[in-house]
């Protein structure tokens, strides 16, 4: 196949515009090397960035293992009141040892491990910040089973006498949703009651005086249906008293159906690990006081640990408080304060819930019983430190 000369003419042309191209090329080579090499060089910066962010990253959580995420008491801030000495000086029982002692508090923090790894404790302190004089009324309200029935008791445990009492009862169940309460009238078919028996108004409970306010007969069917088919209720009260009406609401008992068996539990189990301690404070003496606890316990990775120090005073009072951690290996975690009121009370409620004194009312059948009725009985129960 011949070609004309145009033809050649083009070919040529696109001959000179390529070699153009090349040689454009190749004057931009220096150019070119320079952006790929500053390309390559800023991923391998932001790899050597990450890594080290990473790195950073990794060294604060070795150092930062754990946080107190919460420091608080199972006693709330109450308003103070005077001490009634008279009925102190009362409670000298026979021998003229002094009975009066102190009612405990349970002292409390949660700890998070916020590492990947066990983390063991190499020291745990509580610390007194202050402590001040408090003097609080105290209404105890008791539940448990008696006889097949639900009884409720009321135990004036302070020093001053309690006048217009006003108490309701309220029950409430677990359901997938949440905690469901119960109405007034089905409460009241489980009490096999009348509804207005479940509010209960007290002119008057002496200093001491205990006295039992109700008494329930169970209906199993109720409880099942109730419950909806769980056969576990929860009881809580609603406790107002003195001119202010103080409210406290809180658990009272559960009722729980169990192989046909009735039965009434003074607890709420489950929970996180628990390290508990024991502990008596002289507030007498000077503040702060720094006590270091026993220690025997890791934490596992991100897990909470709580520490309890169950409390004991010798002489009414509120007490500042917090916690201070040491991990090993790590740096010392110190809490935020807390303020808790311990108060006075004359009869030993320990024992796991009351246990102690909820014997004695059941051993004795007591229906109602004044301070000192029964000096040489009422010791068994009275206060002891």
């Amino acid at each position: 196949m011949e070609y004309s000369e145009e033809h050649y003419a083009k070919a040529r042309g696109d001959i000179r515009e390529m070699k153009e191209v090349i040689k454009f090329l190749i004057g931009k080579f220096d150019y070119i090397k320079t952006e790929v090499l500053i390309g390559v060089l800023s991923a391998a910066l932001i790899g050597i960035i990450s890594r080290g962010v990473n790195c950073i990253r990794n060294v604060w959580k070795q150092n930062k293992k754990i946080k107190i995420s919460q420091v608080f008491s199972t006693y709330a801030e109450v308003e103070q009141l005077p001490i009634v000495t008279e009925v102190k000086e009362k409670n000298n029982v026979g021998d003229g040892t002094d009975n009066i002692y102190y009612k405990k508090s349970f002292l409390k923090a949660i700890i998070e491990n916020i590492s990947t790894r066990d983390v063991p404790i190499k020291k745990t302190w509580i610390v007194f910040d202050e402590a001040k004089k408090s003097e609080v009324r105290d209404l105890a309200v008791l539940a448990h089973l008696y006889k097949g029935k639900f009884v409720i008791y009321v135990v004036n445990n302070g020093f001053t006498n309690i006048t217009n009492a006003k108490i309701n009862l309220e029950g409430n169940i677990d359901t997938d949703k949440g905690k469901k309460i119960l109405s007034s009238e089905q409460l009241a078919k489980l009490f096999c009651c009348k509804v207005d028996e479940l509010y209960f108004e007290i002119t008057q409970v002496d200093v001491g005086e205990m006295r039992r306010i109700a008494m329930f007969d169970i209906n199993s069917v109720a409880l099942h249906e109730q419950s909806e088919g769980r056969d576990w209720i929860y009881i809580c009260k609603k406790v107002l008293y003195d001119e202010k009406l103080q409210e406290k609401k809180s658990f009272l008992a559960s009722v729980v159906l169990n192989e046909n068996q009735i039965d009434v539990i003074y607890c709420q189990g489950g929970g996180m690990d628990v390290e508990k301690y024991k502990l008596k404070v002289d507030v007498k003496k000077c503040f702060p006081q720094k006590i270091e606890l026993p220690i025997e316990y890791a934490i596992l990775p991100e897990k909470y640990m709580q520490i309890q120090v169950e409390t004991y005073v010798n002489q009414s009072s509120i007490l500042k408080y917090h916690f201070e951690i040491e991990p090993i290996n790590g740096k010392k975690v110190i809490s935020t304060s807390d303020n808790v009121n311990i108060a006075v009370p004359i009869y030993e409620t320990d024992g796991g819930f009351y246990h102690k004194l909820r014997e004695w009312l059941d051993r004795n059948d007591i229906v109602e019983y004044k301070y000192n009725d029964k000096p040489i009985l009422q010791r068994e129960i009275e206060y002891r430190w």
